[in-house]
């Protein structure tokens, strides 16, 4: 299923919430270097040093529940993932700043520790590699994704998370309770893109 919203850095923050209803968790698992919007939890570890905050006026309690991981340094980062108790871990399969791509048997293996540790897998996609995104190119499902940018055509500001039935539905039982909210939600085949 699919669950449009207003931009990429939108879908992050429904990603999130997702995970941690699904969950039922609090830590966030983020790679060093890698940019997933504004949003205080993710708009940490974005350069170097990543201790550091990211702007002024960053909230210095808002990565207090995010976990730094190293990319494509599997030991170091299987072991944190089987430590931690983390509710998600995102990751963009190329880092987009930098342009450096993941190792397809890293992300691979990432794949096979979330799934052993119930700790569910967001790839952004907000800048895509290819149609079938970069999900398609690296041989792995997540167990969400979201999107931005590219959706739009570059034209209209719009994003999206899409994901496991059981986990997008979420959103839907939330939007029953609060009719004040602006995400569509639709199953991912027969959307007209």
């Amino acid at each position: 299923m699919v669950a449009f919203n207003n931009s990429g850095n939108e879908a992050n923050l429904h990603a999130l919430k997702l995970a941690r209803a699904y969950t039922k968790r609090d830590k966030i698992g983020k790679f060093e270097g890698m940019f997933h919007g504004v949003l205080e939890p993710l708009f940490v570890g974005t350069s170097w040093p990543v201790k550091e905050p990211e702007s002024a006026g960053h909230d210095p309690l808002s990565g207090k529940n995010t976990i730094f991981l190293e990319n494509n340094e599997p030991d170091a980062t299987y072991r944190t993932i089987k430590k931690r108790k983390l509710t998600c871990v995102i990751t963009e399969l190329v880092v987009g700043g930098a342009t450096v791509p993941a190792d397809k048997e890293f992300i691979k293996g990432l794949r096979e520790v979330c799934d052993e540790t119930d700790t569910k897998l967001i790839i952004d996609e907000v800048i895509r590699l290819a149609p079938g995104g970069g999900q398609e190119a690296f041989g792995v499902t997540p167990d969400l994704t979201t999107f931005g940018k590219a959706i739009g055509g570059g034209e209209f500001p719009v994003g999206a998370v899409g994901g496991k039935r059981e986990i997008i539905e979420l959103i839907i039982a939330h939007i029953r309770r609060d009719r004040s909210s602006l995400c569509v939600v639709a199953p991912t085949w027969g959307i007209p893109w």
